[in-house]
């Protein structure tokens, strides 16, 4: 009961207070407003300055105007400085006020939560041994907390709610076990053999079917892409391999070709074949002056017949030279050296 008058007395003071600080802002504006109407009964400004006497006369009441409003808004920043502290004071003698029955609000908080946390462990715990009676072998791949997040928080059907009966919790979760069933034989159905095993675990993971599926199709269109590319890689060194094989053929077939002629050259190291473009036809020899007979004899008939040429001895330049001098005139034949 003392508790009780102790804490009247305190409220009384602070609406005392209160009160006080309200009634001399009240005081003060009223004085405040009474002085802004005398003031601006000694200045009027006139309708138009037409001179320096009333310019100067203007600035002087603008100087004193501008003094009049500082003086009487520092009055209201001081009564405004007061106003605040009083408040302060009010809001913390408040919460002195009403801490008794605050620290009584956080202790009764403090039960109720610690209460409900021990309802929702041991409604999880029922239900974790529902779920262990009805799908012991799944509960290793698909633990009851991964469970419950995934099928156990829908809006308004969360398994752990007071507003949730146990044995509807009990439902709800038999009805989530045998969507994770009907989730694995869809995903069973639709991946390809090669991937049902990973496709599975990823699934017991998630517990998501369309994310799933999606990574089947993924797999899949990356399988595709991966057997493309190896099909085209193959055929490209299938290419390359016959290539290779023509141009080892057609080198065998050119150093046969080299070695042939090397043999023939080796058998027969002089013979010559003039080519059609040679270089420039050397300049012919001065043909050797001959004396005119007294009696012209009629020119013989010439016919081209088979001719040798002896030469005693020479080198294989001049040779050549030879060769292209008969060349010039439009001459074949074999140049070979004497065995």
């Amino acid at each position: 009961m003392a508790k009780a008058n102790e804490t009247r007395a305190v409220e009384a003071t602070i609406i005392e207070e209160e009160l006080g600080t309200l009634s001399k802002a009240e005081q003060w504006l009223a004085g405040a407003s009474d002085r802004v109407a005398e003031r601006c009964e000694l200045y009027r400004p006139p309708a138009r300055i037409e001179n320096d006497t009333q310019r100067k006369d203007a600035v002087a009441a603008r100087t004193q105007v501008r003094k009049d409003v500082a003086e009487i808004d520092a009055e209201r920043k001081a009564m405004l400085r007061d106003m605040e502290d009083a408040l302060k004071k009010f809001k913390a003698n408040v919460k002195d006020v009403l801490s008794p029955l605050t620290d009584l609000d956080a202790r009764y908080k403090a039960l109720l939560d610690e209460y409900e946390a021990a309802w929702k462990a041991s409604r999880e715990m029922e239900l974790a041994e529902e779920y262990d009676a009805i799908a012991p072998d799944l509960v290793p791949i698909v633990p009851f907390s991964r469970l419950l997040e995934r099928y156990g928080m829908q809006r308004g059907k969360v398994w752990t709610n007071r507003s949730t009966n146990v044995e509807a919790a009990k439902e709800m979760l038999a009805d989530a076990v045998g969507s994770i069933a009907e989730g694995e034989r869809t995903i069973a159905d639709y991946a390809d053999p090669e991937d049902v095993e990973a496709l599975k675990a990823r699934y017991f993971e998630t517990l998501d079917v369309a994310a799933t599926i999606s990574e089947a199709r993924r797999l899949k269109d990356q399988r595709e892409r991966v057997r493309q590319l190896e099909e085209q890689r193959r055929k490209r060194e299938e290419a390359a391999r016959i290539a290779a094989e023509q141009a080892a053929l057609a080198e065998a077939e050119r150093r046969a070709a080299e070695e042939a002629a090397r043999a023939e050259a080796e058998a027969y190291p002089y013979d010559y074949e003039p080519a059609e473009a040679a270089v420039p036809a050397p300049v012919p020899p001065a043909p050797i002056p001959y004396e005119k007979p007294a009696t012209m004899p009629a020119p013989p008939i010439d016919t081209p017949r088979h001719w040798i040429v002896d030469v005693p001895s020479a080198t294989r330049a001049q040779m050549q030279e030879l060769a292209d001098v008969l060349g010039s005139m439009g001459l074949r034949g074999n140049i070979r050296a004497a065995q």
